[in-house]
């Protein structure tokens, strides 16, 4: 696309609101991976927000960057709040989005490329975005549309349609949480290739290890009340799984008492980490949220066999020392 010329620096003086609408896709006989991007322009600061999604459904890059704005965001919403996505690579898109609230650097790149119209390098720098950090295939194909409306129009047509959108998506959460009288949180599997357990193998009554994803409010607080800041994961009973046909795996696992986790999970061969007492200590619930510890990732951990080692060498260093002293006094009287 060609560049528009405009002499706008500042939208929010000028009560302008810029859309950033990228739609993206990697179809090769190795990985088939399609998503979607918009991005909310209200200020110079910091974005006033996102959506994304990557997904293994081809139906979701068949949304054209030329649908009406309101639409193109309900579209990633709606197949989100269905479950039609991977959710470690959407929540990894997620993450890399996220520092463009703190990588001021990065943040004016965008605006700048956004505000002059500058497809090429808005283009090349979301590109680099999604795929250095996560899909890392140079056959990724993308493209992009800006939009540009006024704060009124965004402001009247998001308040018009907030709660249409609420009303119509049915979050798996909500009737979780009524069924089980419980808060219902955002949660990603670790994952384990070589020693974990499949998904499809997995049955009621497996701990498996994961992580709150930081993706509202309410998630960050539970973060903090779990310790989990540093990014740490902690272990969490499966208590229900289900999989219908053409859909992703939805587990349901229990982290304390009355706090459940729900996972999405396309892959049925991807593997997770199981809880082990022995490297992830022990889960350490005492009834109090706040008393609940974090596990990490496990460290290369000392064992016991190499323990005996290490005090085996150190007592023949020892004797060997005592050895060669003695022989030594010996040699001199």
């Amino acid at each position: 696309m060609q560049k528009r010329n405009t002499h706008i620096t500042d939208i929010k003086a000028k009560n302008l609101v810029l859309l950033i609408k990228a739609r993206f896709k990697l179809d090769t006989y190795k990985q088939k991976v399609f998503g979607q991007l918009f991005i909310i322009l209200t200020n110079k600061e910091a974005p006033e927000g996102y959506h994304a999604i990557i997904s293994t459904y081809p139906e979701t890059y068949d949304m054209e960057l030329h649908t009406d704005w309101n639409d193109y965001q309900k579209f990633i919403v709606e197949r989100k709040w269905k479950a039609l996505f991977n959710i470690n690579m959407t929540n990894s898109l997620n993450m890399y989005l996220d520092t463009l609230k703190k990588d001021h650097t990065l943040y004016k790149s965008l605006y700048k490329h956004t505000v002059n119209y500058d497809y090429d390098k808005l283009d090349m720098l979301l590109y680099d975005l999604i795929n250095d950090n996560i899909l890392r295939d140079r056959s990724l194909k993308l493209e992009s549309l800006i939009q540009e409306i006024t704060t009124e129009e965004y402001t009247r047509v998001l308040e018009s349609t907030k709660e249409s959108i609420e009303m119509s998506l049915p979050h798996i959460s909500e009737n979780t949480e009524k069924e089980y009288d419980s808060v219902i949180l955002n949660v990603e599997p670790i994952l384990a290739p070589v020693t974990g357990k499949p998904v499809h193998t997995l049955k009621v009554g497996d701990t498996i290890m994961v992580r709150i994803t930081p993706d509202s409010a309410r998630q960050e607080e539970y973060i903090k009340i779990f310790k989990l800041e540093d990014g740490a994961s902690i272990p969490a009973d499966i208590v229900d799984i289900k999989k219908a046909r053409n859909d992703p795996y939805e587990i349901l696992v229990k982290i304390d008492d009355n706090i459940f986790g729900k996972i999405f999970e396309e892959e049925y061969q991807v593997k997770l980490r199981m809880y082990n007492p022995q490297s992830d200590g022990s889960r350490g619930i005492s009834g109090g949220k706040s008393e609940i510890k974090a596990y990490s990732k496990p460290k290369d951990s000392v064992k016991t066999g190499s323990r005996t080692t290490e005090i085996f060498i150190v007592l023949l260093s020892i004797l060997l020392t005592i050895f060669f002293a003695v022989i030594v006094y010996i040699l001199v009287s």
